[in-house]
């Protein structure tokens, strides 16, 4: 008797699973149409260089990161002089598989917002850091065993990674890397070197800054060498 009755709410569980499953698939292909179907829907002209299209998590070498795929699209927007609306529409052409179906599942009012499209798109399909846990990592990264240029290029992808998920942090990326680089390097006497050079030559761009770091780490490391030999 239990086993009847067992079996009959399995049944009855699985049925409303197939339903719900069944409505979610209408829901979706119903939100797909009337995106299509919606005016006015600006025309987003498409160059010759194939873009890849973001689906899911990677999950070899070939597939785009979120952080990749992004980088792309911004700069893709950027040099075509997208609007936003048709940033979110250019957004949505190159979106496939699960990450499409996010997307679409939301809503229409996130169809029209870049910037809320990116942001689901971090949260879901990204690595699971949110914009405070990336500052935290940020401000206390120090370099260990890596050298000046491994270290650098941490960095750099650290902050983009922020900038992704807060735009307005874009302004000051050159500012921060540089004070922050001035303090994570571990060599005491190239601290000394780059704060005097933040100082003194402010415009510096940042990987002027890291490349005068490498040639003054190999000066130096070459002057020991003669000291030793002596």
């Amino acid at each position: 008797m239990a086993d009847a009755e067992d079996l009959k709410a399995l049944g009855e569980e699985v049925e409303r699973l197939r339903i719900a499953m069944k409505e979610q698939k209408e829901y979706i292909q119903k939100q797909e149409q009337s995106w299509k179907e919606a005016e006015p829907r600006p025309v987003v002209m498409m160059s010759g260089r194939r873009l890849d299209r973001f689906r899911d998590q990677s999950t070899s070498s070939s597939d785009p990161s979120i952080t990749e795929w992004v980088s792309d699209m911004r700069s893709q927007a950027e040099s075509r002089k997208l609007t936003a609306p048709e940033f979110s529409i250019f957004l949505l052409d190159n979106l496939a598989g699960k990450a499409r179906q996010e997307i679409l599942g939301r809503g229409e009012a996130l169809h029209q917002d870049p910037e809320g499209i990116i942001k689901i798109l971090f949260k879901v399909f990204g690595d699971g850091d949110s914009l405070p846990i990336l500052q935290q990592r940020f401000y206390a990264y120090k370099q260990k065993e890596e050298d000046l240029i491994t270290c650098s290029l941490n960095m750099v992808e650290l902050y983009d990674k922020i900038v992704q998920l807060d735009q307005s942090f874009a302004a000051c990326r050159d500012a921060s890397l540089k004070g922050r680089f001035a303090e994570t390097v571990k060599d005491e006497g190239l601290r000394r070197e780059l704060r005097r050079l933040n100082i003194e030559t402010p415009t510096l761009e940042f990987f002027e800054l890291r490349d005068r770091a490498v040639h003054w780490m190999g000066k130096s490391l070459k002057e020991n060498q003669l000291l030793t030999k002596r």
